[in-house]
Parts: structure tokens; sequence; C-alpha cells
């Protein structure tokens, strides 16, 4: 597929207000590291090239002369946040949205990299090039035959031909590998194994697979929290859902809020299910915003839809508890919140499913990290790490929807406004 060149609407002023080799020295502000550990106030931040060189009290800290100092007094310092489940390829003009409210790393996770192209050629437009977001691709989605998205897939036959993707997505860049459920178990269990000899986690969609099967061919992490819903219910409902979808994937649409409308996330089938995933530290990144459904939605049986995503929101709570690693993804354009604030909206509704609001931004930036095998030099505030961070106004721990007030950020050591980040327009626009 060929790359197209980006036209870009160049109408704002150049977000770039440092370039790299800028020094900046962030003052008297309150610190949530991402560690966990409780917060600390009025702390200097040095930041030198791409690091954070220095972490200390306010006016502790000796910065170099020509030092760009920041006021960050009364605000939030907070890392970058990492989004696992971003689809930008049908929507590049996202990406300068959501990282104006601070998404500074994004995984798609299933989509030709070729479509990236516009994006890439965005972030290096300017005389400053933008830093971010930090793209961690998969490529297309490894499906079987009647793939749910064939546009975003390829069709896999055999454990060969997934062993051979997973060889040639790699070599193109990939970060992760994305199963579906299409994909028979025995292909999911060689693309794992590959992956795994190329040291690049899998990730899976499975709602047709039960996720302890996928687990113990190797899958790394779930997508989705309708992906755990097989296991959740009798066999023989879970077949007559199975089969169903296999005739037709449209069923899963409305299917899985009747399954999960019947599903008790207290149950002890569930709290086995939710041990079994802690003890294997398998990361589940629940997408809760994009199934919201609210009594009065418009669309089929709304009533029933409700009842069902409040379950899948109960059980998030469920397996955080549990010790399942939780991540956050946004899934880009979610029902109840307002373009580009996706992201937020699925940190909101972690919290109301019983996460701290501290717990919801580990998830948000160390364990994100992680899953992305990038906790060495991402997803925390801490002295050698790489310099993305976020000033917001307001006090998330006290109410996490003061995230989505980012007034300054610093990607990659490059200072930005995020009111003067340049859009983004899709080719032939």
């Amino acid at each position: 597929m060929p790359v197209h060149r980006t036209r870009l609407a160049l109408v704002l002023p150049l977000a770039l207000a440092s370039a790299h080799g800028e020094d900046l020295l962030l003052t008297g502000g309150r610190l949530i590291d991402g560690t966990g550990r409780a917060p600390v106030e009025n702390v200097d931040v040095l930041v030198r090239g791409k690091r954070i060189e220095r972490i200390g009290s306010a006016g502790s800290l000796t910065a170099p002369a020509a030092a760009r100092r920041i006021d960050v007094r009364g605000k939030t310092l907070l890392p970058g946040f990492v989004d696992l489940h971003f689809h930008i390829a049908d929507d590049i003009s996202l990406v300068p949205l959501f990282l104006a409210r601070g998404v500074t790393s994004a995984r798609d996770p299933g989509a030709w990299m070729e479509l990236f192209g516009p994006v890439r050629s965005w972030q290096r437009a300017h005389a400053a090039p933008i830093p971010g977001p930090r793209l961690f691709l998969c490529g297309p989605h490894l499906d079987g035959p009647g793939p749910a998205y064939p546009k975003d897939s390829v069709v896999i036959l055999s454990p060969e031909e997934a062993r051979l993707w997973v060889r040639g997505q790699v070599a193109q860049g990939a970060t992760a590998i994305k199963v579906y459920y299409r994909l028979p178990l025995e292909s999911i269990r060689a693309a794992a194994a590959e992956a795994h000899r190329l040291r690049v986690p899998v990730t899976a969609h499975l709602e047709i697979i039960n996720v302890m099967d996928a687990v113990e061919a190797g899958v790394d992490g779930i997508e989705h929290i309708t992906s755990l819903g097989l296991a959740l219910i009798p066999p023989m409902e879970a077949e007559k859902y199975r089969q169903a979808v296999l005739a037709d994937n449209r069923a899963r649409n409305m299917g899985r809020y009747r399954m999960w409308a019947g599903i008790d996330p207290r149950s002890e089938r569930a709290s086995a299910l939710a041990r079994f995933l802690a003890a294997r530290r398998v990361f589940v990144d629940p997408n809760l915003a994009v199934f919201e459904r609210r009594p009065g939605d418009k669309g089929e049986d709304p009533e029933v839809a409700a009842r069902g995503w409040e379950n899948m929101k109960a059980y998030t709570g469920v397996l955080h508890r549990a010790g399942v690693p939780i991540v956050v993804g946004s899934h880009s354009s979610v029902p109840h919140a307002p373009r580009g604030l996706a992201y937020h909206r699925e940190l909101e509704l972690l919290v109301d499913a019983g996460m701290k609001p501290m717990e919801a931004l580990v998830a948000a930036t160390r364990t994100g990290a992680r899953f992305l095998a990038r906790e060495h030099d991402l997803g925390t505030v801490e002295e050698g790490k790489l310099a993305d961070i976020l000033v917001v106004d307001g006090d998330p721990l006290a109410d996490i929807r003061h995230a989505r007030n980012v007034t300054t950020l610093v990607v990659d050591g490059q200072l930005l406004d995020p009111k003067k980040i340049p859009p983004l327009v899709k080719p032939g626009n």
C-alpha cells in the first residue's frame, strides 16, 4: 500500500517552544511520579536534552544559566500517558488532539504500518520535529477465514503461515503482535511462540475463544473486557454464542451485551478467572469507554446493553482487586466523551470501576510502559528516564477528571504548548 504525503493545515503557530539541547527547569509543582508513591509537593525537575537529570525540592537544584525556567507552582506534574489501544489509521486528525491531552506514547493494535506515513510526515514537517506521540505499531491483525475487519487483517491458514507473518511484521518494526478471534488456537500458539522468540509480546481480541486457552497458548495481553465473556458463562451458552458469531460477525454487536447482562461478576467462576489471569500476569486493556451504554441510549435494547456494560465495569474492578495488571486504552472515539477525550473517559471509568485515582494513573503510565517493554525509560518521572512530563491544572488524586486539564507538555525533552500543536489533515482533504 503506498504511503501518501500528508497536507498540513498550519494555521496555528508552531507548537514547539524548545528544541533538543535546551535545558528546562520545572519549578515548584506537585509531583505524582507514576510509581504509586505518595505525591511530593514543591518539587523542581531539571531536564537536560531528552532526559530527566535531577529531581529535588524547590530551589535545591543548580540549573545551567541558560536553562528555561517554567513556573508550575499550584499545578501537578505527571508522566506522559500511554494509550495501549489507539486506532488512528482511519482518522489521523486525532493524533494532535490526543497529544495535546497528554498521550505521549500510543500503540495501534492492528493496522497496516503504511497507513502511518502521514503521521510520520506531520511529525517531521517542522524546523523542530514534533516529538510525539511515540507510535508503537503491530501491523495488521492475524485473523482466520471470514475476518472481522478485512481491511485491517491478514487471513492466516496454517500455523506456519502465522510464524511467517510474525517474522515479517517484526522485521518491519512491529513492537507487538495482535491475534484476532477467528484465528484457530494452534495458529495463536505458533504466532506466540515465534513472537516470543523475537522478544515481542502478543495481545489478543478473543471474543469466541476461551481466554484461558489463549493464555495457555502464549498470549500476553487481552484487548477488551468482552474478550473474557466466553470463560464466564456455561459451556452450552458459550458454544451457542461462538457459533452465532462464526456465522455472522455482527452477531457479537448486541450479543456480547446480552451475554454480559447475565454474567455475575462476583461469582466463583469470575473470581477463578481473575486469579488465573493475575497468577500469569496477563495484561488486560478493558476499553470500558467504547462499550459504555446507558439506559435511554439509541440502539437495540438499551436497557439490556446498559446492564451488560455495568457488569463489564464491575468485573474490571474484580480483576484489579485480584492483582491483574490493568492498562488504559482509549479506542480513540467513544460514545460518552467529546472528541479527543476518549482516553480520559477511560481513566474516569476505571476509577468508577473501583480503582483509586492513584492506581488509575499508574495504569496509565508505568503499567502501560511495562506492557510496551519500555519501563526502563518511560512511564515514570524519575532521574534518568526520558522526559515525558505533563503539567495539569488541579489535583487528579482529588478528582481524576483534572487529568483532562493539560496546560503544558514536555515530550522527549521538548516543551510543547498544547494549544499550539498544528492540526493533521488526512491526505486528499
